[in-house]
């Protein structure tokens, strides 16, 4: 197969809605690799949320990546080696806590194996949580709490609040990536963090260029690696900037979308 690196969203892409790997799904990605395909699997989870699904995969034995953070972390899934790291400036932590406080946003990020947020009770608190098998801890003071570096803030609030905040979170950060990863999700991640910059850096790593790369996404934060990607694939169920980026639409996340993907790939229908 031509393309020799296979980049994965979770939420949405790779999983289902019940956030499991379908059968079929798995099966065409264990082909793909027995063909010498490289997998990563690129999301804005952190690594913690990311893992089972890697362990499932087989990466821990038999190799592949992890991007998590949006690519602001990348992690040799067989040697558990953190290959890339890249968090957010100090100078700004304390400054987005209360600016996010200040407006009465639900905001987290993540300390150890915990996330750690201003409103434990929030709805979306609790979605990421559950996403990535965290426990959620309650710090009214983020901004005095968090002494250690960042890779990512999450704002958590109802969609039609983000769309019309997230003007102003970019306004107020314009050296920082603001972007959302779901319409209740409001990311805020280091300068020049994305997954297409990062799956670049993880190509240059291995060795292959662009002309390598297939990326299977769904949402605004997978927009940059299905534009810059060889074969940029969107789920039937993405958004519609999601899919004016695709090369390929597939089917859904809840259709096997990825599985047919890779198989008509295997089979140099794509």
């Amino acid at each position: 197969m031509k393309y020799k690196l296979l980049a994965f969203d979770l939420d949405g892409t790779l999983t289902t809605s019940e956030k499991k790997i379908s059968p079929r799904t798995k099966e065409a990605i264990y082909k793909a690799r027995k063909e010498g395909c490289i997998i990563a699997l690129a999301s804005g989870r952190p690594v913690y949320g990311i893992m089972p699904v890697a362990k499932e995969l087989e990466l821990t034995e038999y190799g592949g990546y992890i991007l998590a953070c949006n690519g602001g972390c990348i992690v040799d899934c067989k040697t558990g080696q953190t290959i890339y790291d890249k968090k957010i400036p100090e100078k700004y932590v304390k400054d987005i806590c209360r600016f996010a406080m200040d407006r009465e946003y639900g905001i987290l990020t993540y300390e150890g194996d915990c996330v750690i947020t201003n409103q434990e009770n929030n709805p979306y608190v609790q979605i990421e949580a559950e996403i990535n098998h965290l426990p959620v801890k309650q710090i009214d003071c983020l901004d005095t709490h968090i002494t250690f570096p960042v890779n990512k803030f999450l704002i958590t609030e109802d969609p039609e609040i983000v769309e019309k905040e997230i003007p102003f979170v970019k306004a107020a950060f314009p050296e920082l990536n603001v972007f959302t990863s779901a319409p209740f999700f409001m990311e805020i991640v280091p300068p020049d963090i994305d997954k297409a910059d990062s799956l670049l850096v993880l190509l240059k790593k291995l060795g292959l260029d662009i002309s390598s790369l297939a990326a299977f996404g769904d949402g605004g934060n997978d927009v940059s690696m299905l534009k810059r990607a060889a074969l940029g694939v969107a789920m039937a169920n993405a958004g519609k900037e999601c899919l004016d980026a695709a090369d390929y639409i597939t089917l859904s996340n809840d259709e096997d979308g990825c599985g047919i993907a890779i198989e008509k790939m295997m089979a140099g229908e794509l």
